[in-house]
């Protein structure tokens, strides 16, 4: 028997297919259309589990990450 661990992608392709699947129960006698709703829950999601993601991760990673981006992109990425 192969013990199975789920990677970080196995994860984010659950969330994925549980936040298509709401989605598309949520949207049953609504006047919004799909990707409008679709896209304000992505926000939702975001805005939520934002904060959770900085304190599992801490702030030090996010500062590598970001002068990462930094020295990759460089200052005027947006």
């Amino acid at each position: 028997m192969v013990d199975w661990n789920p990677t970080t992608e196995d994860q984010a392709i659950d969330r994925t297919l549980q936040r298509n699947i709401f989605s598309k129960k949520g949207m049953k006698g609504m006047s919004v259309s799909g990707m409008n709703y679709y896209a304000c829950l992505s926000i939702l999601s975001l805005l939520i589990l934002t904060p959770f993601a900085v304190v599992v991760e801490g702030p030090k990673m996010w500062a590598v990450g970001w002068q990462t981006v930094l020295s990759q992109i460089g200052p005027n990425f947006v």
